[in-house]
């Protein structure tokens, strides 16, 4: 009897650190309006934001003698493409539609896209290494485009984060309205799947092309950090930096 608890105590400290040992994914953090032009996200990026992007995930309002929603990635030259694979959907006035993308982790880098009940996109990702996405919105003339997001689950261990209300890139006004939501905190180099609905409005002739458009783009590279964010680098840098030069200082005084 004595032997057999022994052995159920071990089994069960085991089970526990092993159980502790799983990862545990840290929440996204969606931050609204970080840019509110292209040209600010071209400058954020070094001139060309492509560069920088491994994957996206598009749709855009399109028309008959194109397509309404892609996968976009680096082609075998490693050169950005638009349209790596394509499909059609005919997107109606103010309506929300319902959208899921996929990513597979850095080791398979499988991409998937999926919009309403249309067939699913699917491509093998040239490049990984994502720690964030930027959603870009578009809409011309007084038109509406938005992209919002309802949770993100991460696939290794069916955790879900509810997405807060303002999880969303929204372009409306006049003229060209350009809108950008950063997605940033959630390790993006493992599996994960996010749910949201992308709705298109218009006033007048339906637009065509990319009228009114959308991107979720899977970033490589951050942006340059804002001064506070800096200032506490410094801070950080400083502190080991003070502790090297005090123990210098007493080995000087011992010698």
């Amino acid at each position: 009897m004595t032997v057999r608890h022994f052995h159920t105590l071990g089994t069960l400290g085991i089970g526990v650190l092993f159980l502790a040992a799983l990862p545990v994914a840290a929440a996204p953090t969606y931050t609204q309006n970080v840019f509110s032009s292209d040209a600010q996200f071209n400058v954020a990026y070094g001139g060309q934001g492509t560069d920088y992007e491994s994957f996206g995930y598009e749709g855009r309002i399109g028309g008959t003698t194109t397509y309404e929603y892609n996968l976009n990635g680096r082609n075998a030259n490693n050169a950005f493409q638009f349209g790596l694979v394509s499909g059609e959907y005919v997107w109606q006035n103010n309506v929300n539609v319902p959208f899921t993308l996929t990513y597979s982790g850095d080791t398979t880098r499988q991409v998937t896209w999926t919009i309403a009940s249309q067939p699913t996109l699917t491509i093998t990702a040239n490049a990984g290494n994502i720690n964030r996405f930027l959603v870009r919105t578009r809409a011309g003339g007084g038109n509406t485009t938005e992209v919002r997001f309802s949770s993100l689950t991460d696939t290794a261990t069916n955790q879900v984060f509810t997405a807060p209300g303002t999880a969303l890139a929204l372009s409306q006004g006049a003229g060209t309205v350009v809108d950008y939501l950063s997605v940033t905190g959630f390790d993006f180099t493992r599996a994960f799947s996010m749910q949201g609905t992308a709705r298109m409005a218009w006033t007048g002739t339906k637009p065509t092309g990319s009228g009114n458009a959308f991107e979720i783009k899977g970033m490589q590279a951050s942006i340059v950090p804002e001064p506070a964010t800096m200032t506490f680098f410094g801070f950080a840098l400083s502190v080991p930096l003070a502790t090297v030069s005090r123990r210098r200082r007493r080995v000087r005084s011992v010698a």
